[in-house]
């Protein structure tokens, strides 16, 4: 399925490689920011860091989405929202993995203290730092999406009689 155009493979595929290694930064950004976080670096660094994060997911999921509906703007809805569903579905898992190393240091951090202290009594950071990134990340998505979605095929939201 050709989405982009492109007379040669170099082409099409240069817009995939975009995308991926927008979507690799944003990732590092979101571990970065979680590491900082984690680690309690200066309040400037955290601000800083989730700043960054949720600047460069909107970004990259505005890179991803509007030059496609843009380049299928004669073509079928469908196709659209198709591959609008694929970036939710790889949306989805890129706020897992982040989750799973949030994860990971908590645990990490938890049997750290009962190593050292001998008793789970002294109490673990709670994992809420961690809904910074969900809305950073979910929100964004359904906000741009509803808008490609909604703003490349009007008449397709109305109903047909």
């Amino acid at each position: 399925m050709e989405l982009l155009g492109g007379s040669t493979p170099a082409e099409r595929l240069t817009p995939g490689i975009a995308l991926s290694v927008a979507a690799a930064a944003t990732w590092l950004i979101g571990l970065t920011a979680i590491l900082c976080d984690f680690f309690q670096c200066s309040e400037a660094i955290i601000i800083a860091g989730r700043i960054l994060f949720a600047t460069a997911t909107c970004t990259s999921l505005c890179l991803a989405l509007i030059p496609l509906e843009r380049a299928l703007a004669a073509a079928h809805p469908a196709q659209l929202r198709l591959f609008a569903r694929l970036v939710s579905r790889w949306a989805y898992v890129f706020i897992y993995s982040l989750a799973l190393v949030r994860i990971g240091l908590f645990l990490w951090e938890s049997l750290h203290i009962t190593a050292l202290w001998g008793s789970p009594s002294t109490s673990v950071r709670p994992l809420d730092d961690f809904l910074f990134y969900i809305v950073a990340c979910i929100g964004p998505l359904w906000i741009i999406r509803a808008a490609v979605l909604s703003l490349s095929h009007p008449q397709s939201t109305q109903w047909k009689q």
